[in-house]
C-alpha cells in the first residue's frame, strides 16, 4: 500500500488495529482507506501487456 505522508500512514495503521479490535465498523474503515491511501490512476490499474512484458515473464518448465 502507499499513503499520501508518514502521519497519514500510522494513522491508517492505528484505524486498521481498531478495525481488527471491532472498534470501529467497515465504513469507516473505509474513509481511512480513501483519506490515507494514494489512489492509483485507472490507467495504470488497467494496463494491457505489451510483448515485451511478456517476453520478460518468467518461464515455466
Amino acid at each position: 500500500m502507499k499513503y499520501e505522508s508518514e502521519a497519514l500512514m500510522v494513522s491508517h495503521q492505528l484505524a486498521r488495529d481498531l478495525f481488527d479490535l471491532g472498534v470501529i465498523d467497515a465504513a469507516k474503515m473505509r474513509e481511512f482507506d480513501k483519506d490515507c491511501l494514494v489512489q492509483e490512476p485507472e490507467s495504470v490499474k488497467e494496463a494491457p501487456k505489451t510483448a515485451d512484458m511478456e517476453r520478460l515473464s518468467p518461464v515455466t518448465i
